[in-house]
């Protein structure tokens, strides 16, 4: 089974959807506060084959041509915006092999006339602004179909 390390900035939601995977975060190995390479050197040193971000940058800062790492980035860090990428990302994984980078294009999604927010049990809230007439602007907060009746809340 291959091992990936999660970033710190990579939802954990997604680790559900890797049932394939052995994943671990770099918080749950005690490196959520070390810097790129460093974290990249012990995740080789501790047998990863996989790393997964959502920092953009990095294909810009680390050079990947002699790692035994393979890293894949995400294109967003919001789950709303991820989970709809999930096959895609599960592919890039599968493509993975040492020293190579691969950049998963993940737009920011949004709702109607506002945003999705992502909740700690994988649904969501979509917020949406409403203009009034010399009031300026009114938040609204409608649920998206998975997050459910919201009557117990007084919504």
């Amino acid at each position: 089974m291959l091992r990936i390390l999660f970033d710190k900035n990579v939802p954990d939601l997604l680790r559900r959807h890797l049932i394939d995977y052995q994943v671990q975060t770099a918080d749950e190995e005690g490196w959520g506060q070390i810097s790129n390479g460093e974290l990249i050197s012990r995740a080789e040193k501790a047998g990863y084959q996989i790393m997964l971000t959502c920092d953009q940058n990095i294909q810009y800062q680390q050079n990947m041509s002699h790692r035994k790492i393979s890293m894949v980035v995400l294109g967003s860090n919001i789950w709303p915006s991820i989970r709809p990428k999930k096959a895609e990302i599960a592919a890039a994984l599968k493509r993975g092999s040492p020293g190579s980078f691969e950049f998963v294009e993940i737009a920011r999604r949004r709702s109607g006339a506002g945003w999705e927010i992502p909740r700690p049990d994988g649904g969501c809230l979509a917020i949406q602004l409403a203009s009034v007439p010399f009031s300026g602007s009114v938040l609204k907060v409608a649920p998206s179909p998975e997050y459910g009746d919201l009557s117990r809340f007084g919504l």
